[in-house]
């Protein structure tokens, strides 16, 4: 009978010490008094997870992006616009960087790819070699006109390095 209480109280105590510690999630996916999103919110997408910041319905500060419950991206936002992109590959090693956006107003005639493309950003891209040295450099843009089978359009010249640094080509897109 002892036994039988001590087992309970035991089951008991464990029970609610469990509960207890469970995270406070109050604080998530919440809105403002005008009904934008505001503060940290935990967004899902099939396998993608996201966890985002808002500020008044704005995305502002660090966002981070999981697949299959592994990060995979790392971006910060100020005030709605991007800053910085981070992409990690499936071993968690540095990928590429998209930076120094700008916000453009362009229509681009890329020959290479249907023409009278329009873009709203501007950004560089920086792609790496598994040993975290700079495999390539290049300026792109990004397609905001629907396209499915196009995302971006490269300009300017796309520099390669090898995987010592060294640059062994020069690329040049019209």
């Amino acid at each position: 009978m002892i036994r039988t209480i001590i087992s309970m109280l035991f089951a008991f105590v464990c029970t609610h010490f469990v509960i207890a510690q469970q995270p406070d999630t109050s604080y998530l996916n919440r809105y403002d008094e005008q009904g934008n999103k505001h503060g940290q919110w935990v967004e899902e997408d099939g396998r993608d997870r996201y966890i985002k910041n808002y500020k008044h319905g704005k995305k502002d500060g660090i966002a981070l992006t999981y697949f299959n419950m592994r990060l995979d991206g790392i971006i910060e936002y100020d005030n709605g616009d991007y800053k910085y992109l981070i992409a990690l590959d499936d071993d968690g090693q540095l990928r590429y960087i998209f930076t120094d956006f700008v916000k453009v107003d362009t229509l681009l005639n890329a020959k290479n790819y249907a023409p009278n493309l329009h873009s709203g950003l501007r950004y560089k891209c920086i792609c790496f070699h598994k040993n975290g040295v700079i495999r390539s450099e290049s300026l792109e843009y990004l397609l905001d006109d629907g396209s499915p089978e196009i995302d971006f359009v490269q300009v300017g010249a796309e520099k390669f390095y090898n995987d010592k640094g060294e640059l062994i080509e020069i690329i040049q897109h019209e």
